[in-house]
């Protein structure tokens, strides 16, 4: 499941009950979370087993900043299996 910036009209007090759903909900389903708000993203890089991937916007190319190397694979075998997803939306370099 991918949820895609779920602070979205949320009350910042609400963020770390949120984050202990997700990683509820993580534990039944492999659950990836985008996300801008700092609150939510450090009340889940406190969850075990969370992993964080940072991506930067560099000359309108994005880049990975960090993360390992096989879910960066992992991420490029899912685009090469779904020819209409974007390919530029994650680039290493």
């Amino acid at each position: 499941m991918i949820l895609n910036e779920p602070e979205t009209s949320l009350h910042p007090d609400l963020l770390p009950p949120l984050a202990r759903l997700i990683a509820k909900a993580a534990k039944q389903s492999q659950v990836i979370v985008v996300s801008h708000a700092q609150m939510l993203v450090s009340a889940l890089a406190a969850e075990a087993d969370s992993q964080q991937i940072v991506l930067e916007k560099q000359l309108g190319e994005t880049i990975v900043k960090d993360g390992p190397r096989a879910e960066l694979d992992l991420a490029f075998a899912v685009t090469r299996q779904h020819p209409l997803q974007n390919r530029k939306a994650i680039t290493a370099r």
